[in-house]
This record gives C-alpha cells, structure tokens and sequence, in this order.
C-alpha cells in the first residue's frame, strides 16, 4: 500500500478549489464555492466545495469526498490513478507496488503515449513531399502558420500501413496498437485507419490528445472520419477546441459544427469556439459545456439540415440550464465560408445580434403556415401555445407570450387564455392517467437531502428540539428509519444513544453515518449564530411538511387530489417562527 504520510501529504498541497474549478465553474458564496454539479443533471447550483475543509458535496445527488474522491467520481481514475495525478501538480512522485493491479491505467498511459507521438508523426508528415498535398490545403482554406502549429494540424500518408509500421518501429506489441484504434485489425492483417487524409488532433480539457479527426484528400468517402471510442476517447463525451476555449475571457462559448470553423473562428479572434465531433449534440457534451458556461451562440451550418441540429440542441441545452442563442450567417453556410467573404467586425455584429432561442424555433415553425389564411393562423398559434406550455416557470412563460404576441400581432388576451386552457387540458390528462397508479416514483418528488439537513442540525443543536416539536409531527417525515429517529429525539435521546442504538443495523447505519454524523456532510449552513439556525430550521420544517403532502397527493384517488393540494397551500402559507 502507499504510505498514509505521502497521501497526506499530497492532500495537504493541493487546493480543491482550483482542481474542481477546472472542470466546474466555481462562484464563492460565504466561505464556500457553488457550481452546477458535474454528476448530475441541475439547473440550481448545488455543488459546493469548501477550501478549508478541502472537500466537496452536491446537495443534490449527494456525491462528495476530498480530491482524490473527485478524481474517482469524474475521470473514473482508480485511486493510484488520481493519487498519481495529484502528485504531478503538487510535484510529488506516486509509484504502484505489487498491491496495486493498475493495468487498465498502465494501458491508457500507453494509448496516450500513442496518441502524442503520433500526432507529432502527422503534423511532421506536412512538410514532407506527399504531405506537402495536405499543407497547400490548409493555406488554400486561409489557415497561416501559427493556425497549423497551434490546433497540431497533420496529415496521414496513403500508406496503409504506415502508421502501424511507425509505431511497431516504436516497440508497441499489437494488443496495444489495436487498442489504440490508430489500426484497424480484420482477422488477418492490420491497416492504418487514417490515410489520405488531414488530421485533426482531438485534445481533451487538459491539452492531452485523445483521438484524431480526418478530413479526405480527394472523393473518397467518408469525407470526414473520427477515430474510434477507445480507454481514452468517446466523440459522444467531447468536443473540439474546448482545451482552448475555457481559458475565453467571454461569457459564452460559440458553437459551431466542424473542425473547420472552430479552427477559423480561433485564427480571427473569437477563441471562445467549439464543435462536436461529427456527431449531433448529446446531453454529455453539454453537461460539459455547462461546466464553464451558462451562455451559448449556436452557430450550425444554415442549410436544413443545419436548422434541424440547432432545433435539436436547443431542448438538450436548455435542460442543463443554458441559455441558447442562434448565430444568422446568411446568405454563407457557415463560419468558414463567412470569415472568407466577409470581414471579422461584421462577424461580431452578427453575434452581438443572435437571436433568442424561442423567437428563432417560432420562426421556423411559422415556414409550415401561410398566416394570410385564417385556419392556417389559428393552427399556427396553436402550436406557439405548445410551445409556451414548455415554460414552467409563469413569469418566463409570459414574457415569452408578451413578446410572440407583439411580434406576431396576435391579441395578447386571447393567446393568454389559449394557454391557460391548454395547461389545464394537459394537468387534468396527467392527472388522470397517474394519479391512480399503484407504483410511484417517489425520487421525482422526494428531496431526501432536506431531511438529511433538518436532522444534522438537530443532532448538533439539540437545544431547538422542543420548538421544532411544535410545528413538525412524526407523521410529516417520510420514511419508517428517520421517523423512528425523530421518535426518539422527540422522547430525549441524545445523538450518542441514538448512534450506540443503530450501530449494527447495516440497512441504514450507512446512510446515518454518510450524511447525518460526519460533520463534513454539510458545506456552507452556519451553525454558529442562533437566529441562522432557526432560519434554516423553520425552511427546512416548511419544506418537509409540503413534500409530505405532495407525497399524498400521489398517492390518493382523483377526488381527493384538490383537497391535498389546498393543504400544501395552507402550508406554503403558514408561518413557521421558532
């Protein structure tokens, strides 16, 4: 095993706070850092990191640990892996011994090892007579010098075998060049997957390369090919230019489709571009994206099939909580075409003046109605109605109407009601097909971790049991473990009986000691002036109360559902003052 001493000592050197800020966009709030947490799917921040306590904890998922924990969680590192990695930045050598079995780490440092000396092979090949092909390419498409040398641009030879001869010259074995995905193995023989081809270098955020992008030389398809998911790569979990891109003194990131045009935005200036890789947007790259930005210009190609992406992004975006905006580069395609023809000032203008999300899927929608024809207009309200109806909050649902309305000149009054009559249409529908379902699905309503504030507090301020007792009942708290509990502080246990009590019920000791007595499990709730605690408390009282009856709400027949729904309003009402 690694010597506890060197553990400590690497945990001691590193700050959290600028390890997580590489990944997470951090704001400090108090004593503690907040962000959208990487683990999950969140629109509020609930992922905080303490710089003293030199730990993390989502408030959410309830994922947390020290630095090496982080490493685990995210990078999926084992912990030689992310002890390893800590040790290069605080400048401390990490050695595996006969007890750590790291083989599937020692595969992915090769691969990695690959990929560097590979990519160095490509970008050599330029300047070499067939690669001179590749290199007069990139200057006829604008690209200077420092272009090339800054993305790594390459190019692979027609050989089809020349990146596998490279590397067997290099010592690698097979079973490693295979998994590299450089080659392709067909049972019989192995051949190069790039050739003829520019090469575009895939770096994840660290600046490590991580797979490779293709573009053609001459008609054969595909025209552009990625390399394959390997230890280190899946395109699906990437994006091109975002090592570059998180460093941007701008507030958003520009989005566009290909190499090409993250490639010709870098060179003009706007460096805070990025691209998939080859593939439509997925929910992993943009829960990446919203680890350094709540702000993004869609810049997708303006052909329709361009369209169509930016309306399938626009869902995924808005889901992680950024706010999208779309670039017009009419009458050019793309960035690429537009840089060519028109100059950089005009560019900014165009993205100073991106248009609203909405506003640019409305516009599309009203291509499929001729507004002229009375039917036509109604059913194209019709759908601006569905489309408002997925606006959840009422303040921007209304804005959203105010501004279709005036744009559109359509009766405010009228399209007002439209949505309020399609909102219930919808509530009574759901209610009608869930309400009397045996089986529900209570993590869609139950906020666990409030109960596992409340009873933090009141193990460490005791003093406050008698008052909560007034306003909470046992019957308020879900689940048959943490009403026992209360039961028991109700009836003056102290924290230490309650704990010698549970010691050996393993099917909730567990949870016990993860978010109720480890005194780590809570980042950023001052606990030392009173009038805060009652604070909290009296928030947390009011919230358990109206989950419970939401709860009940579920769990009724259709005729009792307005009854409960009339009791969580009595409780979002009442006054709840220790």
């Amino acid at each position: 095993m690694i010597n506890q001493e060197k553990i400590d000592e690497i945990l001691s050197k590193i700050n959290i706070v600028e390890l997580i800020s590489e990944y997470v966009k951090l704001k400090k709030k108090g004593t503690s850092y907040f962000g959208l947490c990487p683990f999950h799917n969140e629109k509020t921040p609930s992922f905080s990191v303490s710089e003293s306590k030199q730990i993390f904890y989502c408030f959410g998922c309830h994922k947390g640990g020290n630095a090496i924990k982080f490493l685990e969680e995210y990078e999926h590192y084992s912990f030689f892996e992310s002890l390893k990695y800590l040790g290069e930045k605080v400048g401390i050598t990490v050695e595996p011994n006969n007890s750590f079995k790291e083989n599937n780490k020692k595969e992915k440092d090769i691969i990695q090892n690959i990929n560097k000396e590979v990519a160095i092979e490509f970008h050599n090949q330029l300047k070499e007579k067939e690669g001179l092909q590749g290199y007069k390419y990139l200057i006829d498409r604008k690209l200077n010098d420092n272009t090339i040398i800054h993305f790594g641009l390459g190019f692979s030879p027609k050989d089809n075998k020349y990146i596998y001869k490279f590397l067997k010259k290099k010592g690698y074995d097979d079973n490693i060049i295979k998994l590299s995905g450089l080659v392709i193995y067909n049972g019989n023989d192995y051949n190069d997957r790039f050739r003829n081809r520019i090469i575009f270098p895939i770096m994840n955020t660290n600046n490590n390369v991580i797979g490779f992008g293709g573009r053609v030389m001459g008609n054969d398809e595909p025209k552009y090919l990625n390399s394959s998911d390997t230890l280190l790569f899946n395109k699906s979990k990437n994006l091109f230019g975002l090592n570059f891109a998180k460093r941007t003194k701008e507030k958003y990131l520009i989005l566009c489709e290909g190499y090409m045009d993250v490639i010709q935005m870098h060179q003009a200036g706007f460096t805070n571009a990025i691209a998939s890789l080859g593939t439509a947007l997925t929910e992993s790259q943009c829960k990446l994206i919203a680890r350094y930005t709540d702000e993004i210009i869609l810049s997708y190609d303006s052909d329709d099939a361009g369209i169509n992406a930016t309306l399938r992004a626009i869902p995924l975006l808005r889901e992680v909580n950024i706010n999208p905006k779309i670039l017009s580069l009419n009458p050019y395609k793309d960035p690429d075409d537009f840089l060519k023809n028109e100059s950089i000032d005009s560019l900014k203008e165009r993205i100073k003046n991106s248009k609203n999300f909405f506003i640019f899927e409305i516009e599309q929608i009203k291509k499929n109605y001729n507004l002229s024809d009375p039917t036509e207009k109604t059913n194209f309200e019709k759908k601006i109605v569905e489309k408002l109806f997925d606006f959840k909050e009422k303040l921007e649902r209304n804005n959203y109407l105010k501004a279709i309305c005036h744009e559109y000149n359509i009766n405010e009054e009228y399209l007002l009601e439209m949505v309020s009559n399609y909102m219930l249409k919808q509530n009574n529908y759901f209610k009608e097909k869930y309400s009397n379902q045996k089986t529900i699905n209570i993590d869609k309503i139950l906020d666990i971790k409030i109960q596992d504030q409340f009873f933090y507090i009141l193990f460490n301020k005791s003093k406050f049991i008698n008052l909560v007792q007034k306003y909470l009942n046992i019957d308020d708290i879900y689940g048959d473990f943490y009403k026992n509990i209360l039961t028991e502080l109700y009836n003056g246990k102290s924290f230490n009986d309650i704990q010698i009590k549970y010691e050996n019920n393993n099917s909730y000791l567990d949870k016990l000691h993860k978010y109720i007595i480890d005194n780590n499990y809570i980042i950023g709730l001052n606990l030392n002036e009173d009038i805060d605690v009652k604070k909290i408390l009296e928030s947390l009282i009011k919230k358990i109360k109206i989950q419970n009856y939401q709860l009940l709400s579920k769990e009724c027949d259709v005729s009792s559902i307005n009854i409960y729904k009339k009791l969580i309003n009595i409780y979002k009402d009442e006054k709840i003052i220790l």
